[in-house]
């Protein structure tokens, strides 16, 4: 009864502490259940039935401290304190999204790594209890033979007897069995020739434990791989090392596995066949880093002791093209403080990495310093670099293949930068600097702007109303006389006067300080039919803006018809000839 009691009373004390693994129980309350004669086992066997884990296996659970932090992620929580307010960062969104690199290798499903059955088996291959060998003769004698290795190692082989092969490779039980059917058959060697192949392969049982997702026992094919079991056990959990996996065989350790190796160097020589028996050990990571910012491959990195920045970075495809890379900041965690380490580009390979460092590779400045740019009327605008070959603006006209003829060579502007970032404007003339009368030193980011003539100017526009074919807007040319403006409206319609062509031009007296209530100028003109115009109306030209109005001749007449039907002698559509013709008339056009 004592005993059942005390238990009852200890597993309530469990229930209620912070933590179920048999290393955070006090020591004290271990000792007095000794006392009461309550063993581990029993311990064990009594928190199993409340549903608890073996708190009593070497497995710990990681415990998560927040301490004062640099406004970077920590490994543990995944989240800044800026997070924590409810206002995440870009910093805490880019690193609760990071992977471990390396780690999908194992946990993706879409990819495998089981051994092909389908290509000749190696010929280093070591035969064992279970494989099923195909011995093929051919020549003057021909037979086949196929037998499994039975569990003395032996094949059987008619009128040879047993044979053992177990142990060797398929190249040694080749000459091997060639040597004994030579003894029962002459030709063997000579006149026949001997093939030796293995069939089925048998299967092997390989352990797989540490920090794998499905620790335990697999049955796999003879010619499975390290890979092959680290895939089908789910990979290795947040915590499992990639850089440290060790093959044990017979209690030794064989061979230690380093997956960044083989990403970044293609060594596979670790990957090793397995063979039956063999155990699997993945460790807990040493060395854990995150490096985010202008890197190629932000991600966690699983480091070595005594791997540096500079590894880090190489394992993180090096910087992009718009990455700071005189430097990178390197957030360290410590005791009791945390610390920032300002690492310079010829530091890389010394600064050696720590558990939970982040580093972060910042973006270059966004600026030039050596670059001008000149636009407007040249034949070659755009930027440029600042030398010694463009380093006035005289020289820079020139580079840039000099002035169109459009400029206008009275005035143009330099915006300059000035050393707070504000901006001044420099005029100059164009024609002055490119005759060598004058002369400007560039400085970085200068924008030179020279203008045509044109962009100087309002689009000008004459209208063109009436009897043409395409009445329109049209851009308005110097010397623009009214029969080109016809021209280009399509021409006049038939039903166009030629005696009156008005044109109305706006008022445009820019000397003018007086107020006047006339609106417009009012011209007419009359036409020939070649579009020619009369002799005292050659010289008048357009000018900008003007309206010109074809008038409707007032004797273009179109034809009018009426349509008459029933009980008349010719019924149909007929013209009506003349203004005022009554339904009589049309009656006695149709014959009545």
């Amino acid at each position: 009864m004592k005993i059942n009691k005390f238990i009852a009373i200890f597993l309530t004390f469990i229930a209620v502490s912070t933590s179920t693994t048999a290393q955070s129980i006090d020591p004290e309350i271990i000792a007095r259940a000794k006392e009461y004669g309550i063993s581990e086992a029993q311990i064990k066997q009594e928190m199993a039935k409340q549903g608890e884990k073996d708190n009593f296996s070497n497995k710990k659970t990681p415990k998560i401290v927040s301490t004062p932090h640099n406004p970077r992620v920590d490994e543990n929580q995944n989240v800044t304190k800026e997070a924590k307010k409810g206002q995440p960062t870009k910093d805490s969104v880019t690193q609760r999204t990071l992977a471990i690199f390396g780690q999908n290798m194992f946990n993706n499903r879409d990819i495998t790594y089981e051994p092909n059955l389908n290509i000749p088996t190696p010929i280093d291959y070591i035969l064992s209890i279970g494989d099923e060998v195909v011995i093929n003769v051919w020549g003057d004698s021909e037979y086949t033979v196929t037998e499994s290795i039975s569990t003395e190692g032996m094949i059987n082989i008619p009128n040879l007897g047993p044979i053992n092969i177990n142990g060797m490779t398929v190249t040694a039980a080749k000459k091997h069995i060639a040597s004994k059917l030579s003894k029962i058959d002459q030709s063997i060697g000579s006149t026949s020739q001997i093939m030796f192949s293995v069939g089925k392969i048998r299967s092997i049982k390989v352990s797989i434990t540490g920090e794998v997702n499905t620790p335990g026992t697999y049955t796999v094919p003879s010619l499975a791989t390290l890979f092959h079991v680290l895939h089908i056990s789910g990979g290795t959990t947040d915590i499992g090392d990639l850089r440290n996996i060790d093959i044990f065989r017979n209690s030794r350790k064989i061979a230690s596995m380093d997956i960044y190796d083989f990403i970044m160097n293609g060594n596979t020589s670790s990957n090793i066949i397995l063979k039956d028996g063999d155990v699997i050990v993945v460790p807990p990571y040493s060395i854990k880093t995150s490096i985010t910012g202008e890197i190629k491959r932000p991600m966690y990195y699983l480091m070595k002791n005594g791997e540096s920045i500079g590894t880090l970075i190489r394992y993180a495809g090096n910087f992009k093209g718009n990455a700071y890379k005189d430097r990178v900041k390197v957030f360290r965690k410590g005791s009791e403080y945390n610390e920032v380490l300002t690492v310079e580009k010829l530091d890389f390979d010394k600064v050696f990495v720590t558990n939970g460092d982040s580093v972060v590779v910042e973006k270059a400045k966004d600026e030039f310093k050596n670059i001008v740019q000149i636009e407007g009327a040249l034949w070659y605008p755009g930027d440029f670099q600042l030398n010694e070959e463009t380093n006035t603006l005289s020289k820079l006209i020139s580079y840039a293949g000099g002035l169109k003829g459009s400029a206008f060579s009275q005035s143009a502007l330099i915006e300059r930068r000035n050393s707070d970032y504000t901006k001044s404007i420099i005029n100059f003339s164009p024609t002055d600097i490119v005759t060598g009368k004058t002369d400007i030193q560039l400085q970085n980011y200068d924008v030179i702007s020279i203008p045509t003539v044109s962009s100087l100017q309002e689009n000008f526009e004459i209208i063109i109303l009436g009897e043409v074919n395409a009445p329109d807007t049209i851009k308005y040319r110097a010397g623009m006389r009214i029969e080109d403006a016809i021209i280009l409206a399509g021409g006049l319609k038939e039903s166009a006067s030629l005696s009156v062509i008005d044109v109305s031009r706006r008022i445009n007296n820019n000397k003018l300080i007086e107020y006047t209530d006339k609106k417009s100028d009012l011209f007419s003109f009359k036409i020939n039919e070649d579009l020619s115009l009369t002799k005292n109306s050659k010289e008048f030209s357009l000018m900008p803006y003007d309206i010109i109005v074809v008038r409707k001749s007032p004797q273009y007449k179109e034809q009018s018809t009426i349509m008459i039907n029933g009980e008349v002698l010719i019924p149909g559509r007929y013209t009506i000839e003349k203004e005022g013709t009554y339904l009589s008339d049309v009656i006695n056009m149709s014959k009545g």
